[in-house]
């Protein structure tokens, strides 16, 4: 379209200056007073005119050969992934009956077990058909489940871009964030994985629960540790700093947990702005809910401790949550044996839940650096998926 304007633009100056020459040819005919023959100065101008003609010609293909290779810059690149590459791969590693790596070697990749896997992606199998195996509309096989999963759990695991490993997986950044966002939904979705990884204690829960703790502090009645932790938000939106600003002085979002000696997690209500404070978030714990309607006394039972029974379990906490008859807490200045004697024990079993927090954290690297993702249910689901 450049060109074609150019052209028109020559002949309107063509015109325009013709027109001028001629009359100006035909006054001085008349009058006499010419020097040159009309011809002359009509010749004249159709030289400028002509070379005026080209210059337009020559600018507008240089426009159009910028605008073409500017084009070409921008076009998107499109990639020939190989998914028949990266299955043969995956198997050839870890999947085949006699793999490259070992199943010791394939938990310190992928953070899980590796009969775990084939039980995790039978589920979601049944679950959501993302996790099956189809044929596109060019005849080509989908990217297979397995790929999708362990590439999923890479990125999970080290909080990285799928850049860093798509020439392993043949995928690129768009389904690579759209299978980390279909795990961990699935996940806590599918009431098959969430119905036992998720679960509120039962009472037989509970018994094995106690009979843990008291093998390793010597006390029965003792359901774990509860506390909180922050998860930094690196792409908190600028108008919600204040809110999800707290001591640290970054965008932060609180997880409260329950765990027990083993590191298990029994119970976990995340999405607490870090304005608030442990004490603040209690208040609008699920725990405490379950504790006023009586949810939580199903699962008590009465023990014993030193000849004194009592019939509702307990959990240890630090110092700014309330006394409750179901909150033990430390002795802030001891100064007797007795004292003495019950902070060390009180504080020496609470370091499980932060033990428990640190290998989280460790583990899982999206949510132990920082997590980079945008929307509040997104960091949601991944967190109560690697929990």
């Amino acid at each position: 379209m450049g060109g074609t304007d150019n052209i028109v633009n020559a002949m309107t100056i063509m015109q325009a200056a013709i027109m001028p020459a001629i009359a100006v040819a035909v006054v001085e005919g008349q009058s006499h007073q010419s020097v040159l023959p009309p011809t002359d100065i009509i010749e004249e101008y159709m030289e400028d005119v002509i070379q005026e003609f080209d210059l337009q010609i020559d600018l507008g293909k240089r426009k159009a050969d910028d605008s073409v290779s500017l084009f070409a810059r921008n076009k998107r690149q499109m990639v020939k992934y190989n998914r028949v590459r990266a299955l043969k791969a995956v198997r050839e590693d870890y999947l085949d009956t006699r793999p490259i790596f070992n199943d010791r070697q394939f938990e310190c990749v992928f953070r899980i077990k590796r009969y775990l896997v084939d039980d995790l992606l039978g589920k979601l199998v049944n679950h959501s058909s993302f996790w099956t195996s189809t044929v596109d509309a060019c005849g080509q096989k989908s990217i297979d489940p397995y790929v999708k999963v362990l590439a999923a759990q890479k990125m999970i695991c080290y909080g990285v871009s799928v850049s860093a490993f798509h020439d392993y997986f043949q995928m690129g950044e768009s389904t690579g964030r759209l299978c980390v966002s279909m795990l961990c939904r699935h996940i806590v979705e599918c009431d098959d994985i969430s119905a036992y990884y998720l679960r509120f204690p039962t009472k037989q829960d509970a018994r094995n629960i106690t009979n843990l703790h008291k093998r390793q502090h010597g006390i029965d009645g003792m359901m774990g540790s509860l506390d909180v932790t922050k998860v930094h938000w690196a792409n908190c939106p600028t108008a919600w700093h204040g809110q999800f600003k707290g001591k640290e002085g970054i965008p932060t979002i609180s997880l409260e947990a329950v765990v027990d000696y083993n590191l298990w997690i029994w119970h976990s209500a995340f999405g607490f702005p870090d304005s608030l404070n442990d004490l603040n978030i209690w208040e609008k714990s699920p725990l405490l809910n379950s504790m006023t309607d009586g949810t939580n006394n199903e699962i008590d039972f009465p023990f014993i401790i030193d000849g004194q029974q009592f019939a509702e379990l307990f959990y240890l906490v630090d110092g700014i949550y309330p006394w409750l008859s179901r909150f033990l807490l430390t002795v802030k200045d001891p100064t007797t044996f007795v004292d003495k004697f019950y902070a060390s024990f009180q504080e020496a079993a609470r370091k499980a839940i932060e033990r428990a927090f640190g290998v989280w954290k460790r583990k899982f690297l999206s949510v132990g650096n920082s997590v980079r993702l945008h929307y509040r249910d997104d960091i949601f689901f991944l967190v109560k998926a690697t929990i």
